[in-house]
């Protein structure tokens, strides 16, 4: 979560045993406090909630930062180097869908769940794509998953 390096990466064969590759980040420097400087200081905070994904040969983690925007990072090998690029949005507990038709969705929220299409450089929303999927009275929790098996969607909370 807020201990650095972050974004421990660890690969299975069999979901048993798991050999570590390496961190996504060195380090979160994103202004004085995460540097602890005039007193300030984001303890307890940072990342968290990653979706991890893999598309057309690249790995992609999507992570939220407390007080950030949401931060993607980027690699062709598990084992780095990653790439990281701050999103326009923050994006709470979200979860990632490249789907069969080009298209990229995502999923995010607490109680009140939306929906919507990225940009292709996965920085931003499509204008006019997002919508509401539940709203807090539903009853949705947060850490949610999007999932398209044999042709259907399901999305699952935590």
């Amino acid at each position: 979560m807020h201990s650095m390096p972050g974004l421990p990466i660890l690969r299975s064969r069999d979901l048993v045993n798991w050999t570590f590759l390496g961190y996504a980040l060195d380090k979160l420097d994103l202004g004085p406090a995460f540097r602890l400087e005039n007193n300030q200081n984001v303890y307890g905070q940072g990342i968290w909630a990653p979706c991890f994904r893999f598309h057309n040969g690249t790995f992609y983690i999507f992570s939220n930062v407390n007080r950030q925007t949401t931060q993607l990072f980027t690699a062709n090998n598990p084992a780095g180097p990653w790439t990281r690029t701050p999103m326009k949005k923050s994006l709470h507990d979200l979860s990632v869908l490249f789907d069969d038709d080009g298209k990229i969705w995502v999923v995010w929220g607490y109680r009140d769940i939306r929906i919507a299409q990225f940009t292709p450089d996965l920085t931003d929303l499509v204008p006019g794509t997002e919508r509401a999927l539940f709203n807090q009275p539903d009853g949705m929790g947060e850490g949610l998953h999007l999932y398209k098996i044999k042709g259907k969607y399901f999305l699952r909370s935590e």
